[in-house]
C-alpha cells in the first residue's frame, strides 16, 4: 500500500449529474507530520530572526529620540518624523524579498 493512495468519489455537480471525475488523495499521517516539522525547522528560524531584527530597528529610533539625536544632529520642527519616513520606505520595501 502506498503513502499516497488515490481513492475514486462520486461528487454531484450544480445540474444534479454525477462525475466520477474528481479524485480524492489521502496522504499518511506519519509523513504529513514529518513534511511539517521539516518545514518549521527551515522557515522558523529565519522569520524569528527577521522579527527579532525589525523589532530592534523600531525600537532603536526611539530610544535615540529619546536619548537626545535630535538635540545632537540639530534637527529642528518635524525633521525627525522625516527622517523616521525616510527610514521606513527602504526598510519597508527590501523587507517585502
Amino acid at each position: 500500500m502506498s503513502n499516497l493512495e488515490k481513492q475514486e468519489e462520486t461528487v454531484s455537480v450544480g445540474d444534479g449529474r454525477s462525475s466520477q471525475d474528481e479524485q480524492v488523495y489521502r496522504i499518511d499521517p506519519a509523513i504529513e507530520k514529518g513534511l511539517i516539522k521539516k518545514t518549521d525547522l527551515l522557515l522558523m528560524p529565519g522569520l524569528a530572526l527577521a522579527y527579532f531584527t525589525h523589532t530592534l530597528d523600531r525600537a532603536n529610533l526611539g530610544n535615540a529620540k529619546t536619548d537626545g539625536i535630535e538635540k545632537d544632529l540639530g534637527m529642528a520642527g518635524n525633521q525627525f518624523s522625516l527622517l523616521l519616513v525616510l527610514f521606513y520606505l527602504p526598510y519597508a520595501t527590501f523587507n517585502i524579498p
